[in-house]
């Protein structure tokens, strides 16, 4: 199983996942405070989450649509992704998802 950890308000919480599904989905899944306002289709950025450096490396590139959206929010960084849009693969074993 794939392990991701999700940190939010304080807490760390790890889950396990088997790939294939969003970190937002993931979250759902799981309990984990992360807001999908529009369905997970890549319009609000409710999901904003950074990711881990080693990790954030590891990721596609960030598709058009998507960065289009975190440009535009006064948190974004280089790590900062849409929970909707990134699908979870064995490559991402460890990684840490902070959610602002």
């Amino acid at each position: 199983m794939i392990k991701i950890t999700f940190v939010y308000d304080g807490k760390s919480v790890t889950v396990e996942a088997r790939g294939g599904e969003t970190l937002l989905q993931l979250a759902e899944q799981n309990n984990i405070p992360l807001v999908g306002g529009c369905g997970g289709a890549c319009l609000c950025g409710s999901c904003f989450v950074d990711i881990d450096q080693a990790h954030a490396n590891l990721l596609p590139e960030t598709e058009f649509s998507e960065l289009d959206i975190l440009e535009c929010l006064p948190m974004y960084k280089p790590t900062s992704r849409l929970a909707c849009q990134v699908v979870v693969t064995p490559g991402m074993d460890g990684m840490i998802v902070q959610i602002p």
